[in-house]
């Protein structure tokens, strides 16, 4: 009997936890991960924002940028990261010292700021 209640809390707790990544792509010294679900994970150095967080504390563990489902791709530099959503908009945060970012700006973004907003968008086309 302990052994088909361990078994159980085993499966349990593995299918109701697990993290299905998809896809991990390392920077200088942070790490972006993608789960199945549309969400992106950070970890790691975080000195001028390049995990998202909206802090610059560094993480031990996967934490969750925002709580946006819908990434479809993203890009991870030395100290900065892009990533596209699924309406096709370009976001992009952390370090923006050579403007690097996108936004017109050279200030760092400690959370993912849209580059070209959707409305600019429809405009343009």
């Amino acid at each position: 009997m302990k052994n088909t209640i361990l078994l159980a809390t085993l499966l349990f707790s593995h299918f109701s936890f697990s993290q299905c990544y998809i896809s991990v792509q390392a920077g200088g010294f942070h790490t972006i991960g993608q789960q199945d679900d549309g969400t992106l994970w950070a970890w790691g150095n975080n000195t001028v924002g390049q995990l998202g967080i909206d802090n610059l504390e560094a993480q031990t563990v996967p934490v969750q940028i925002n709580t946006d489902t819908d990434w479809t791709t993203y890009s991870v530099g030395i100290n900065n990261v892009h990533a596209i959503k699924a309406d096709g908009t370009l976001w992009a945060w952390g370090s923006n010292f050579e403007g690097q970012l996108g936004d017109g700006t050279t200030i760092e973004k400690v959370l993912p700021m849209d580059v070209l907003p959707v409305h600019l968008i429809k405009s343009i086309m």
